[in-house]
């Protein structure tokens, strides 16, 4: 990953958010590599202060094109400790490598999270809404249907940052995110798979540039480390 300086300095110099999300939406090349990966990452993710919050395996496509077979969000403190991270020695020569190997596509970007809490951490099963908006917010109007359904909203995310300081990028190095908005819902399955398809709903995931509708599955650690 060629990275230039003076790029990667002025995002560093950017206003920062606390908390800050990284959405990871990944198709992998060989995904034993890929836990690898994952495992030798775990300690400089602590040091940092991150660390996943959600990684979910689709289960159901229920609406646009999905091409990617984990999405994954990442929390860190600020979008500074992530770019610290990636500067880091042990990161470049002993984990990025393994990322590479074991990563055919991945889409990264530093993203505002509107629900500072773990609630998604906490579900087992979830409807991700994932946009890129036209013109008007469709949040607002997603999370008032969800509501009056019944579903709740556990997560939503906006992207704020791009990594733009990657110069003459590959298809294994982070790319721009194909839907800059997730919204998260939770609630009983047919509840979910009923919501996608009101009129209502559709109306507005067929009004934005891109949008995609995926139930997925969370991970647990042992399946994400390849233990299980």
């Amino acid at each position: 990953m060629a990275i230039d300086r003076s790029a990667f300095v002025r995002l560093a110099r950017r206003p920062t958010f606390t908390p800050t999300d990284c959405p990871n939406f990944i198709r992998y090349r060989d995904e034993r590599w890929y836990h690898w990966y994952a495992r030798v990452i775990a300690p400089l993710l602590a040091v940092t202060g991150g660390g996943p919050m959600f990684v979910g395996a689709p289960i159901e496509v229920l609406s646009g094109d999905y091409p990617f077979e984990t999405w994954m969000v990442v929390r860190y403190p600020t979008h500074r400790r992530m770019l610290a991270m990636i500067v880091n020695p042990y990161y470049t020569f002993v984990c990025n490598p393994l990322r590479e190997r074991g990563t055919a596509v991945l889409e990264l970007a530093f993203t505002e999270p509107q629900h500072a809490d773990k609630e998604l951490a906490r579900q087992r099963e979830v409807l991700g809404l994932h946009l890129a908006p036209a013109e008007q917010d469709p949040v607002p109007e997603l999370s008032r249907l969800a509501g009056a359904r019944g579903l709740r909203v556990v997560y939503a995310s906006r992207s704020r940052y791009d990594f733009d300081f990657i110069t003459r990028p590959r298809p294994v190095d982070p790319s721009p995110l194909t839907w800059p908005v997730t919204v998260a819902l939770a609630g009983p399955t047919e509840e979910l798979r009923a919501f996608v398809a009101d009129p209502e709903v559709s109306a507005i995931l067929r009004a934005q540039k891109r949008a995609a509708a995926v139930r997925y599955r969370r991970k647990g650690t042992k399946e994400m480390l390849g233990l299980s």
